[in-house]
């Protein structure tokens, strides 16, 4: 991915495999994710507290069976729909806890555009959606008038989205820059970019055009196993007053607008809009916060029979 946090994003070369694969039909897979926690100090205990995104049920993935190695002692949901796990540990000297988090999931073709949710968009997230980002320069004269040009006639939310959708499927040239990340403005300037680039240029003439929009950290599950120490794939989502919100996956050039594939699941949502969509978090007493060390361990998958 394109920051420390976000550091194995678009590794993969999406573009062709796509087409090679039944994305309709349900499939499951066995998920892992799993975190360090350790005392670094040969004297002294203490207590932290971890916080940890769970996996839920959304969109094209139903999730069947959840395990963890440590139960959380509590949970909330946060106002994008994430649910947040808390983990209250205590630590003896030089002691090391593994928290493993195992998800059974059904991931299946999807279709947010032939089921309407009329659920309604708050005030404060419509604002949270529209408002201009670093990497996501709908306020920029360039994009407000390519966007413009490109909805221009039409009237409906859905018809501005598929003119937008079209264009930038059209207009970018997929390109893997792995750790780096451009933006929507290089995108338009350029004509290039990977998965994050045509996320972000979604999301910038979305917002342009008043349509609530953000980008998702996503994990495309290319092979029947694997591992990965972060989410490996961005995409976009729009909010459309008669459906909710609706994929606009640009990458992968067999699905349409409102189409989610069966080898896809979105683990985090709106990356640099939201707070508290990283990995993890914590919260620990200040004389020990030296002492702690917390890693994420990665992530892994294996199809099931």
């Amino acid at each position: 991915m394109k920051n420390l946090t976000l550091a194995a994003l678009c590794l993969i070369s999406f573009p062709g495999f796509a087409k090679k694969q039944d994305y309709k039909s349900p499939l499951r897979y066995q998920f892992e994710r799993s975190y360090s926690v350790k005392n670094k100090s040969a004297t002294e205990p203490f207590k932290i507290k971890v916080f940890i995104p769970d996996i839920v049920s959304y969109q094209n993935a139903q999730v069947v069976k959840a395990t963890y190695s440590i139960q959380p002692n509590d949970r909330k949901s946060l106002a994008n729909g994430m649910e947040q796990m808390t983990f209250e540990l205590e630590l003896a000297p030089a002691e090391q806890k593994i928290i493993q988090l195992q998800w059974e999931i059904e991931l299946r073709g999807f279709s947010a555009l032939e089921t309407p949710n009329k659920q309604p968009l708050s005030a404060e997230d419509r604002e949270r959606y529209l408002q201009p980002g670093k990497y996501y320069e709908s306020d920029n004269a360039e994009i407000i008038e390519k966007t413009n040009a490109v909805t221009g006639g039409k009237t409906t939310e859905p018809e501005k989205m598929q003119e937008i959708f079209a264009f930038v499927r059209s207009h970018v040239a997929y390109q893997r820059f792995g750790a780096q990340t451009k933006g929507a403005l290089f995108a338009l300037q350029n004509g290039k970019g990977d998965c994050t680039e045509y996320a972000a240029l979604i999301v910038a003439m979305s917002r342009a055009a008043g349509i609530p929009a953000r980008l998702n950290g996503v994990m495309a599950l290319k092979n029947d196993s694997g591992f990965a120490g972060t989410d490996n794939h961005n995409h976009a989502e729009v909010y459309l007053s008669d459906y909710g919100w609706v994929p606009a996956e640009a990458t992968f050039k067999s699905l349409s607008l409102g189409e989610m594939a069966n080898f896809e699941v979105i683990l985090r949502r709106g990356l640099w809009t939201d707070t508290g969509t990283g990995w993890f978090s914590w919260n620990i007493a200040t004389k020990y916060n030296k002492l702690k060390e917390i890693k994420m361990l990665g992530h892994k998958w294996r199809k099931l029979d």
